[in-house]
Formats: C-alpha cells, structure tokens, sequence
C-alpha cells in the first residue's frame, strides 16, 4: 500500500443471528470499526501492521486470518554508478544502490537503449571492446514507481602501444600513447635488443585520452622503444 492511498479490508461471514464485526490492528480493536469493511482513506506509515476482524454472534465467535499490510515506497537511487576507463580488453564494473518497498528491479542502459540481460544492481562488461564506450545509466522500478540513475560514461581506451610515431626530428622522437586517468606512463628504451635491462624515461600522468612521450637519443644510429602502464 503507497502512503495516501485508501485502504479498504472486505470480509464476508454467515451465522443465525446475524454476526457482529470487530475490526483489529496487531490485536488490538479499533474503535468504531464494526462492519464488514474496513477503510483506510488516507493510508499511512503509522498504519503498517496485521488486521483481522473478529465476528460473532450469541453462539459464539471466530477470528480471521490477518492480512498484513505494509507501506510501499517509490524508489531511491542511494549510490550513482561512476565513470570510469579500462583498457580494452579488461573488465568494465559499473555499481548501483536502490532502496524502496517492494525491493526495486533493475535495468541497465547504454546510451538510452537497454542492455539484455543486464538486471542486477551490479553491471560486469567483460573483454571490452571500444565500441562499448559510451554512457550508462540504470533504472530501478517497482509498483509504485521508477528511477533512473545519474549517467555514468565509459571509455574503452585501445591496446597500449607506441605505433603512432607523433614526430621525428634531430635528436628527437615522440610518440602518441593511448591513456588512462590514474596510471603512471614510462617511455623505456634499449640501444641493443640482446641487452635485458629496459631503461626508463621520467613517468607521467596518464589522462583519459593521449599522452605525447618524448626522448632525446641524440645522434645513436637505433634505439628500440615500448611503453610501461602502471
């Protein structure tokens, strides 16, 4: 029951002579309320419990089974899902709260189109693939009503790699570096791949978008590079 809906409670009963109605509330009688229906007009949290009516007449009396009722609430988003970034290829967790009576459903959208399936409070997005960046919402729904969440957005960066060769001047080499927010980025380098030990550039900052990696070999006739993401 929603709160200032009407309650209305009917019982039917037969007996010779004709029964008397006592309406209860947790076992306790409720003045003035002695027919065979029981009203509610504006139902309320204070009037949360179990009724039953007692009917009798001079040859005795019975009582009925309770009908418990409760108060429904509309839903409530209580934790927004976060954006966030991955990798492609890596896990992708998006989280939700949601409180109301009954206990709300979920629905996981992306971009306003709804995800198959995806009806926990919990999103998981295995093996990501760029083309699942975008927005994520979810709306919670019960009798009463429904919510919908902030939007969260998801970037799905590509695989790391130093194959865009920004610019190539003397002395100079920058690379462009597909980046993450939150992680450190080194430029390694070796002067002979037989030698084990990478050398490290200054860290950086990652951003969700690109990062320009820069080293200065100078007049070396070769140097090989990769990119380290911590």
């Amino acid at each position: 029951m929603a709160a200032g809906f009407s309650l209305v409670l009917y019982v039917q009963a037969v007996g010779a002579p004709v029964p008397a109605y006592y309406w209860r509330m947790n076992g306790v009688f409720i003045t003035d309320a002695n027919s065979s229906v029981f009203t509610i007009a504006n139902f309320q949290a204070t009037n949360v419990g179990a009724y039953d009516v007692v009917v009798s007449n001079a040859l005795g009396t019975v009582a009925s089974q309770p009908a418990l009722i409760t108060l429904l609430t509309v839903p409530s988003i209580t934790n927004q899902p976060q954006s966030l970034a991955v990798r492609a290829g890596q896990t992708a967790v998006f989280t939700v709260g949601a409180t109301g009576v009954p206990a709300p459903t979920y629905q996981w959208r992306l971009n306003g189109t709804q995800l198959g399936g995806q009806t926990a409070p919990i999103l998981r997005l295995f093996n990501t693939t760029t083309a699942q960046s975008g927005n994520y919402d979810v709306v919670v729904v019960n009798p009463v009503a429904s919510a919908t969440s902030l939007p969260a957005s998801l970037l799905v960066q590509p695989p790391l790699s130093l194959n865009n060769v920004v610019q190539i001047t003397a002395g100079q080499m920058q690379f462009q570096v597909p980046a993450l927010a939150g992680y450190q980025y080194a430029l390694q380098y070796k002067n002979d791949l037989t030698n084990a030990t990478w050398q490290s550039l200054p860290q950086v900052a990652g951003t969700n978008g690109t990062l320009i990696l820069t080293d200065t070999p100078g007049t070396l006739p070769r140097r090989f590079y990769r990119v380290q993401e911590q």
